[in-house]
């Protein structure tokens, strides 16, 4: 059991040593790059694939205060327990920008870590 434990442990250690290579690769390749990425989207270079994107969370509180001053003859985009209706915000953003940031003082955008692919490899490879 001994030999078990100690090769367990030593699995772990190889494993934290390989995600700390893999977070400094990921590094230098997004420095090398970062002037050519997309906000949000794809980036392809070769075999590479990254991809860059946002998370969006609303306030609901924010959201709250918001509806007082939302125009009533306009959708409110927001169902129940204030989920995005997506639809509906992406067409305030286009068409009523001034409706639009109304709702901004509530929305909370946070970048999403970039993915990294080697294009060709498992998907277990990559992880």
């Amino acid at each position: 059991m001994q030999d078990l434990i100690e090769n367990l442990r030593l699995a772990k250690v190889n494993l934290a040593k390989a995600k700390e290579d893999l977070f400094k690769a990921e590094v230098a390749v997004y420095e090398s790059v970062k002037d050519k990425l997309p906000e949000e989207g794809t980036f392809k270079e070769g075999d590479l694939k990254i991809k860059m994107g946002f998370y969006y969370k609303w306030n609901q509180e924010a959201l709250l205060l918001s509806k007082a001053d939302f125009p009533k003859d306009d959708p409110w985009p927001f169902v129940s327990e204030y989920k995005p209706d997506n639809k509906s915000i992406k067409y305030l953003k286009e068409h009523k920008p001034n409706v639009y940031k109304i709702l901004l003082p509530a929305l909370v955008v946070t970048p999403k870590k970039p993915s990294f692919e080697i294009l060709g490899m498992k998907d277990d490879d990559n992880d």
